[in-house]
């Protein structure tokens, strides 16, 4: 007599809680921009029924909210810092381009008098 197989899971049913083991994590609306840009990568933001846990199943691995919340923050915060750096280097450049032009003797602020008797 042939063993039954179990059926294929599909993408529909839950996957397991990382958080607390319960079968019954499923899929969840994506809210904010966290989410949105994991479900652009190909994550599927999942919720555990049972504990009330929120995740994201990338490549058969989890990913918790909030842990890439706080990934994509400071991320975001080292590249406004790196823009920044940029910004204050583009202007010191363009100040000591500003003095090459004008020669040493234009930025006198008093100019030498000549002496007529």
């Amino acid at each position: 007599m042939p063993e039954s197989k179990p059926a294929p899971s599909s993408r529909h049913e839950g996957s397991p809680c990382p958080s607390c083991g319960a079968p019954n994590a499923h899929r969840s609306h994506r809210k904010g921009v966290t989410e949105h840009l994991l479900a652009v990568v190909g994550a599927r933001i999942r919720r555990c029924h049972a504990c009330n846990a929120r995740f994201a199943r990338l490549f058969n691995s989890a990913v918790y909210i909030d842990d890439a919340h706080r990934a994509l923050l400071r991320a975001a915060i080292l590249l406004l810092m790196l823009v920044g750096l940029a910004l204050v280097v583009i202007v010191m450049l363009w100040f000591m381009k500003k003095q090459a032009a004008i020669g040493p003797s234009d930025c006198l602020l008093f100019p030498p008098r000549s002496f007529r008797v």
